[in-house]
């Protein structure tokens, strides 16, 4: 199949055609549904609301915090 064919197939028959392609699309949707920090947060409310409470925001804005926090650890270690 020539790669003008395959374009022409629907997203459905490209994932049966080519499933290592399709992992990685689903990979690559995946992270940009988790970037929106109050998507995150909801389904963290939603999974384990003893552990997360408050608003979506406040809940937003601690994991990025937590984020951030391991972001500049894990620089200082790849510097060290």
């Amino acid at each position: 199949m020539s790669s003008q064919e395959f374009e022409s197939l629907s997203p459905e028959a490209q994932a049966v055609c080519a499933p290592e392609d399709t992992e990685t699309r689903f990979d690559q949707a995946a992270k940009g549904v988790l970037a929106f920090p109050t998507l995150d947060a909801l389904i963290l409310k939603k999974a384990a609301p003893e552990i997360f409470k408050g608003s979506l925001e406040e809940v937003a804005s601690r994991l990025f915090k937590s984020n951030a926090n391991q972001r500049v650890q894990i620089s200082v270690e790849k510097i060290s």
